[in-house]
């Protein structure tokens, strides 16, 4: 299973390859902000504001 029997398609396939990895490392960052992921602090006052189930 798996690899590539034909040279011709292999070489294709890595001539494909180098052009995504040369494209993508090409293409410009865009401008939409960086979410951060987890690292938002909520105070448990917040918290309360969010989800009523948790308000004492």
């Amino acid at each position: 299973m798996g690899g590539v029997s034909d040279p011709e398609d292999a070489r294709r396939i890595h001539a494909a390859l180098e052009w995504s990895a040369k494209s993508a490392s090409e293409t410009p960052p865009t401008d939409r902000p960086i979410r951060p992921s987890g690292s938002v602090r909520v105070t448990p006052a917040e918290q309360d504001l969010r989800d009523p189930s948790l308000a004492s």
